[in-house]
């Protein structure tokens, strides 16, 4: 089972756009700073922009840019925009009806998988793009002072 990681690429990409104050293409920003193929990343930057995270300007001169201010981008909106599902899953195994785990698990760990998604989108609720971008920029302050 592998991790999904389109949540992290995704608010790379949106840091990476702030951080540098205007727009870029997809290849641009896959090869400069997010380190993947620009093909996936063009599938998580269409999913911001249908979201209104992200603007795309197409032609020549085109690539995507922060369609609000950093301020007003919660991790939430970027985690629902290109996430498929919740965080966690209940296997679809079918239950052993001799096993009274196997009989009972279900419904107990969907209630505190449902919780612990909640808390999630509380947590990122609550978290800016700004306040990301900022600690980027004062550790970028501080390498240059230790010059």
């Amino acid at each position: 089972m592998s991790t999904n990681s389109r949540f992290a690429v995704a608010v790379h990409s949106l840091v990476a756009l702030a951080y540098m104050g205007g727009s870029a293409t997809s290849e641009q920003l896959a090869c400069n700073t997010v380190n993947t193929n620009p093909v996936v990343l063009r599938r998580i930057l269409a999913r911001l922009v249908r979201a209104g995270i992200l603007e795309a300007q197409a032609g020549k001169s085109g690539g995507f840019r922060l369609a609000r201010e950093p301020r007003s981008i919660d991790l939430a909106s970027v985690w629902m925009a290109v996430e498929d599902g919740g965080v966690f899953g209940i296997h679809e195994n079918a239950a052993v009806p001799s096993c009274p785990v196997s009989s009972g698990i279900k419904p107990l760990l969907s209630e505190v998988l449902e919780e612990a998604e909640t808390a999630l989108q509380k947590s990122l609720s609550g978290r800016k793009l700004s306040e990301l971008l900022g600690r980027i920029q004062a550790n970028e302050r501080s390498k240059v002072r230790r010059r």
